[in-house]
């Protein structure tokens, strides 16, 4: 947000009486591939080792996508529901924080590449190191979430172990947790919590609700009996091909683990689940 204490510190810095500023994070890459008929260009000298310049882009557009993206997707709901509003905010949270670590770790290991040269441990510490100093807001990461979600986490699926509960465990907390954010609306602290603009909302929220509503161990039976409800995996089922028609669900335990972990977080308060029923 522009106030009058920014544009002030910001003519401080610059020199320069700007109304209107921009506001960006201190870092710059730019990834370019060397096919330059006419001679390759000195951007390398002018963004001070800024830019790289590669024979393939690909494999860092992955990157970009499944790791630093997908990291934003990772903190986003557990920081909004957590009561957070800021990036930065919910990366220091160590709840957040650690959750983001189990994420990013079964990813990097599973569903990345790294080109040749390429450290991927300094890049999972540049990441960090981006969020944690990012002012941005979390409901900036959850707009057009289900797009964001489908291309930057559910893209790792296919990579993952097929029946591996625990590689798959964190992607499904994630959808855990962007789920609660659209059926409840509220944080763990009784907040009201917005929905950021998303194409799909309007036609996945009415499966969600019936998912976390049916979400329940027990129900009472017409003679007021105690009954045990098997976790909703037909429900669950819906949800997910329907938010992610494109998605390669195939012979994977994502759905069955989804079932029983959104019973488990609709039975406890969000810091309960993650640090002791989840069991990441």
């Amino acid at each position: 947000h522009i106030t009058p204490d920014l544009l002030e510190e910001t003519q401080k810095i610059s020199g320069v009486a700007d109304r209107c500023p921009v506001i960006c994070e201190d870092f710059v890459r730019w990834v370019v591939e060397d096919k330059f008929p006419s001679g390759r260009p000195h951007w390398d000298a002018v963004l001070n080792g800024g830019c790289l310049f590669v024979q393939d882009a690909a494999p860092f557009c992955e990157m970009q996508s499944k790791v630093f993206h997908g990291a934003g997707q990772a903190i986003c709901y557990l920081g909004l529901l957590r009561g957070y509003r800021r990036v930065k905010d919910a990366v220091a949270d160590h709840i957040v924080n650690d959750f983001l670590g189990k994420y990013l770790a079964v990813v990097l290991e599973h569903a990345i590449t790294a080109p040749e040269g390429f450290d991927l441990e300094s890049y999972k510490e540049e990441v960090y190191e981006r969020l944690q100093g990012s002012d941005q807001e979390l409901y900036a990461l959850a707009l057009n979430g289900t797009h964001q979600i489908e291309t930057c986490c559910m893209g790792c699926l296919p990579a993952f172990p097929k029946m591996d509960t625990a590689a798959v465990k964190p992607l499904v907390l994630l959808l855990c947790f962007w789920l609660r954010y659209i059926a409840v609306a509220e944080d763990e602290n009784d907040m009201p919590l917005e929905h950021a603009p998303d194409d799909r909302l309007e036609d996945i929220a009415p499966l969600a609700q019936v998912l976390w509503r049916n979400a329940v161990k027990t129900s009472k039976g017409e003679g007021g009996e105690t009954l045990r409800r098997p976790p909703p995996r037909e429900d669950a089922k819906a949800f997910i091909s329907h938010a992610f028609p494109r998605a390669e669900l195939g012979p994977t335990v994502l759905v069955e683990v989804m079932a029983s972990q959104i019973v488990a977080l609709r039975a406890n308060d969000i810091t309960t689940f993650i640090t002791t029923v989840a069991r990441l």
